[in-house]
Parts: structure tokens; C-alpha cells; sequence
């Protein structure tokens, strides 16, 4: 049996946010709705896109996240970067962000 990939993204989705996460699940279907939008001008990727605006939230799900593969906990233990130190640090001090320790080019 066939299933084309954007319904299964969207059944996996529901099935994993809807009940337990519903803030997600109405989110992931807003950014989905978007992401429709832009179908008529992405041919054979509208597919592709449209299953991973639906998904893109799954990995907050328990079922997920007890799998020890989301990293929803690393913001809370991340070390703050000094704003002096930070891409909007350097976008201050010098009008244009510093990535990967150079100027990027305007």
C-alpha cells in the first residue's frame, strides 16, 4: 500500500501532539497551512515541504522525547553567550554579522 508522504507525516503528527500537546499540534497546523500556500510554486518538493511544516514538532511528543533523541531539554542546561560574544553582539559593534569567526559579506 501506498501512502504518500505528507499524509502519513500529517497522521503521525496529530497522532503524537494532538491529545497531549495541543499548542504544538495547532501550531504545526498553521505552519502546514502556510506551507500550502507555497505548493503552486514548488512542483514535485510541495510534497516534501508540506510533511515537514506538519512534522516539525514531533520531537516534543513524549514518545519522542523518551527516546532520548530530541534535545527539547539542552536550551535549559546551555550556557548563556555574552551578547558580546553573540552573532547580535558582533552584528552591533560592526554594522554585519561575524559567522564563523570572519566577516560575512554583505
Amino acid at each position: 500500500m501506498h501512502v504518500k508522504l505528507a499524509k502519513w507525516a500529517y497522521d503521525l503528527a496529530e497522532a503524537l501532539l494532538a491529545e497531549n500537546l495541543p499548542d504544538r499540534w495547532a501550531h504545526s497546523q498553521r505552519v502546514y497551512s502556510q506551507a500550502l500556500t507555497l505548493v503552486p510554486a514548488l512542483g514535485v518538493d510541495a510534497e516534501l515541504l508540506a510533511a515537514a511544516a506538519i512534522a516539525h514538532d514531533v520531537g516534543y511528543a513524549k514518545d519522542a522525547v523518551d527516546t532520548g533523541q530530541h534535545l527539547t531539554g539542552a536550551t535549559s542546561s546551555a550556557r548563556p553567550v555574552p551578547k558580546s560574544r553573540s552573532l547580535y553582539g558582533s552584528w552591533r559593534r560592526s554594522g554585519r554579522p561575524r559567522l564563523c569567526g570572519s566577516r560575512a559579506r554583505p
